[in-house]
């Protein structure tokens, strides 16, 4: 089927909200609209697979007798701890306030397997995950359907995306990139706000994009170099002057099999772990603390450092930095 598009005149007087509502509908590509399609058709195959896991997670909660949410929950965790197995060590947190799960981003593996611990550790919750554009596009016509068992999915404009979108763009096309992406950042912290207000969980790598390891570089790992983006200490600093930060802020440490490769890597075995669950009061304090040589905020260097602790304790210190 051809991949529809609108006229950069359309896009450009869309607000961004009906933006997301188009894309949900179904109605067009913003980015084969934009003249990069083939951000899109990447992640084409993805969306398929995702699609059909969901298709058949449908199939099996409509055979079963009583609550059809609580089934079709049970039904897609069973199937994806087959299809995407997890060795999972340690305990996440189940406080009565949310959670947000900030996790190492190497492959996109790690999504489905954090979906499927979600809706096994937390049944009676819903899930916030921020995804890139060309994934969102090719899951935003069953957003509504993944509603149904928790997982609510915001669409973004990364640094690194927007970079690889410059190559294809004009100068006014960029400018409507720029805008869009700061919009779809402000949307997904407003919503950041509402999943902690009503006790649910926040799941995002700090990376914001895929990474092969948790820090650039051994200069970011010794705090002699700016991390960026600083996505863990944004969210927390946003839900804190929107006087809504009570979430744990928990750093899960992923390590992909070792013959896998950056995509879903399915029926190989991912270990995750979760690290010590940073309370309120800490990510506070840690977020008003500033290093004196960067000027960075100090929690951004902690959180992901909790991680590469776990990783390396567990003989994965290629997984630290390169």
């Amino acid at each position: 089927m051809k991949t529809k598009v609108a006229s950069i005149k359309r896009i450009r007087r869309t607000d961004s909200i009906q933006l997301i509502a188009d894309l949900r509908a179904d109605r067009y590509s913003l980015l084969a609209s934009l003249g990069c399609n083939e951000m899109r058709a990447e992640m084409e195959k993805v969306g398929k697979d995702c699609r059909r896991v969901l298709s058949a997670a449908e199939f099996l909660a409509r055979l079963k007798p009583g609550d059809y949410r609580k089934n079709l929950r049970s039904s897609l965790g069973r199937i994806l701890n087959w299809g995407a197995p997890t060795e999972a060590h340690g305990f996440f947190p189940h406080p009565r306030s949310g959670v947000v799960l900030g996790f190492n981003h190497p492959t996109l593996g790690e999504i489905i397997r954090l979906i499927a611990i979600c809706v096994t550790e937390y049944p009676n919750r819903k899930y916030l995950f921020p995804v890139s554009i060309g994934w969102y596009e090719v899951l935003a016509p069953v957003a509504y359907r993944m509603e149904k068992f928790g997982l609510f999915i915001t669409p973004t404009i990364t640094p690194a995306a927007r970079e690889k979108m410059s190559a294809h763009l004009d100068s006014k096309r960029k400018a409507i990139v720029e805008r869009i992406a700061r919009d779809f950042n402000r949307i997904y912290l407003e919503a950041c706000v509402d999943f902690s207000n009503s006790n649910d969980l926040i799941v995002i790598a700090p990376s914001a994009t895929r990474q092969s390891t948790v820090f650039k570089n051994r200069d970011q790992c010794i705090c002699r170099e700016h991390i960026e983006p600083q996505t863990m200490t944004y969210i927390a600093m946003h839900l804190d002057r929107a006087k809504q930060l009570s979430s744990y802020f928990v750093p899960v440490a992923v390590i992909p099999p070792p013959d896998g490769n950056n995509k879903l890597n399915l029926f190989k075995e991912y270990r995750i772990i979760p690290c010590s669950w940073i309370q309120p009061d800490a990510v506070r304090r840690y977020c008003k603390c500033k290093d004196r040589t960067l000027g960075d905020r100090r929690f951004e260097h902690y959180f992901l450092k909790q991680i590469a602790d776990e990783l390396s304790e567990n003989n994965a210190d290629y997984l630290v930095y390169p």
